[in-house]
């Protein structure tokens, strides 16, 4: 499924392929993330993700009233955790290296250029179409819709109004 791109009053700096990638939508995921995206050591990585499917594994055991410290338990962790080195440390296939490192550089000159273009890529609301707009226009129209409906009201000061309201 193709998404629509808008373009309001602007020159997109992008070429078609990189038009294609923000065409495949906000549920495209770029290929082999934690070896780019993540600044972090593997092991730290490999210890978050397995901290997070203990928890909710165990959470899952006790829900069907089985023991976390049960042998088969413990055997399952161990056998998950090695799992996840085995495949968090395999190195990545030459041909998907250069594919995913290709597509995480594509990436971010996408974002340098629409950064330096001063344009403003937003989703408009309950559809799949994209709207590229340039920033300071797209103040303007945020301020005058505030203006409009009154149904906004911008936090100069820094502190929340709200929490006034809150009753604790």
């Amino acid at each position: 499924m193709l998404l629509s791109l808008f373009f309001a009053n602007t020159i997109i700096p992008l070429s078609n392929e990189q038009l294609f990638i923000i065409n495949k939508g906000l549920k495209f995921i770029p290929p082999c993330q934690s070896h780019f995206y993540y600044p972090q050591p593997m092991e730290e990585i490999i210890e978050q993700e397995y901290n997070r499917l203990y928890a909710e594994n165990c959470k899952n055991l006790t829900n069907y009233t089985f023991l976390t410290n049960d042998t088969r338990a413990k055997e399952f962790f161990s056998e998950m955790k090695n799992l996840l080195q085995q495949l968090y440390t395999r190195p990545v296939p030459k041909k998907l290296d250069a594919n995913a490192r290709y597509i995480y550089k594509m990436i971010k000159s996408m974002q340098r250029k629409l950064r330096k273009a001063n344009i403003t890529v937003e989703q408009t609301d309950k559809s799949k179409l994209f709207f590229f707009i340039d920033t300071q226009e797209y103040e303007e129209k945020v301020k005058n819709y505030m203006n409009k409906t009154n149904a906004y009201q911008e936090i100069t000061s820094g502190i929340c109004p709200l929490a006034n309201d809150l009753h604790l």
